[in-house]
């Protein structure tokens, strides 16, 4: 199948995929989540004429629909950006990549009209455009590990993914996420392919400015893992270095030309990483218990991102992957995001899905050594597992997976 065809067929998935989210979408039942009509009597959207109009005649598409409270959130920065900082509305500071993007793709629409619903609409233009990008530099890589064929399916798997069936159709970060994780592995394979200073300060910068969308910092310790693995480490210090510098420029502007504090609401408001530095003052055995619970509930989260399914079947595919040094790679690509979980103590299942780069393509090429098997006894066989099993995939994507997980 050629390029050309490739993105067509992408698009056409993300479409379906987008159509499949608003009509049987998937949220929580708690205050984390919050129909259309009742943004209305929050006083902080101010729904006009044009919004309500809108959400009139798309109603029967959208009726089911739920507005995740951080995009919501997301949408007002984007709205006002950067104004809305300066209201005291400091919560997303160091976090503005995404509602930048929203912010420029929504000026066109906002001659239309100024409203959010212009607003809500760019959002989902930019989660649209990001997943195209993701999926397609995805396809890209793994044609380029192992083959175009498992590169599709690979991808497939990716659209018709929880995540993704939750998430597209939500104006907010995780989408941004699942691109800040594959540019930054397309870049560093590119990198690898041809090193030179100039692409390493590049790369750099360039992962350190998406950290301001999403601040992934695995990424961060899987690059620091491989220089120090192949001996690399000067790279690898530079790399660490010039990557916190777009963090460290931007916080300087927060302060010195926007006079308002550096406010990390990761750190401040959730705790994000503070038990680090209690370890010491707390009794032994609550200290234990934490590292005692971290394995489980990184499988745990693994486990349920994926439904299951793929998770079980990529050992399977590892033993048929043919790549030089695959263990070191997968390896430290898996341990860099437990590394990040454990530091967090946030056992999210939408983080665990973070790792779909190694457990998509294995699931493929478990799939494919499961079909060989059923193949030797009867060919039929296989051609139905294969039917069986992408479709199963579509399926259970499609489900409410908050209605028998925490998703996160």
């Amino acid at each position: 199948m050629g390029n050309k065809k490739v993105i067509i067929f992408f698009i056409l998935l993300i479409g379906l995929q987008g159509l499949l989210g608003f009509l049987f979408p998937s949220y929580g039942d708690n205050y984390y989540w919050s129909k259309i009509e009742d943004l209305d009597l929050d006083t902080r959207y101010s729904l006009d004429s044009f919004d309500n109009s809108i959400v009139g005649k798309i109603y029967p598409l959208i009726e089911n629909y739920h507005l995740n409270l951080d995009g919501a959130g997301y949408l007002l920065v984007a709205h006002d950006f950067p104004q809305h900082y300066f209201q005291g509305n400091i919560t997303l500071l160091t976090r503005p990549v995404y509602s930048i993007l929203v912010n420029i793709v929504s000026r066109p629409l906002h001659l239309i009209s100024d409203s959010y619903s212009m607003t809500f609409v760019a959002g989902l233009i930019v989660n649209f455009i990001l997943l195209f990008f993701t999926v397609y530099l995805f396809y890209l890589i793994i044609k380029k590990l192992i083959s175009s064929r498992v590169a599709f399916l690979s991808s497939f798997l990716l659209i018709f993914s929880p995540m993704v069936h939750t998430y597209l159709i939500q104006p907010e970060t995780n989408m941004f996420g699942l691109f800040v994780i594959i540019l930054s592995l397309y870049l560093l394979l590119n990198y690898i392919s041809a090193a030179s200073w100039k692409k390493l300060i590049a790369f750099s910068l360039i992962i350190g400015v998406l950290m301001l969308g999403k601040k992934i910092l695995a990424l961060g310790i899987f690059i620091l893992i491989l220089s120090f693995f192949f001996k690399r480490w000067k790279e690898g210090i530079v790399f660490f270095i010039l990557h916190f510098l777009p963090l460290l420029l931007w916080s300087l502007w927060i302060n010195k030309v926007w006079n308002l504090p550096v406010y990390v609401d990761e750190v401040s408001h959730f705790g994000v990483g503070v038990w680090i530095f209690n370890i010491f003052s707390w009794p032994w055995y609550k200290t234990f218990q934490v590292f005692l619970n971290s394995f489980p509930n990184f499988i745990s989260a693994v486990l349920c991102s994926f439904l299951l399914i793929p998770v079980i079947l990529a050992p399977i595919g590892y033993k048929r992957l043919s790549l030089p040094q695959k263990g070191i790679f997968v390896s430290s690509f898996i341990l860099s995001f437990f590394i990040l979980l454990f530091a967090m103590q946030i056992y999210f299942m939408r983080y665990g899905f973070w790792i779909f780069p190694a457990i998509l393509p294995l699931a493929v090429l478990g799939a494919d050594e499961i079909a060989d098997f059923l193949k030797r006894h009867k060919a039929w066989l296989a051609q139905v597992f294969y039917v069986f099993f992408y479709g199963l995939m579509v399926f259970i994507s499609s489900l409410n997976v908050y209605k028998f997980m925490n998703f996160g």
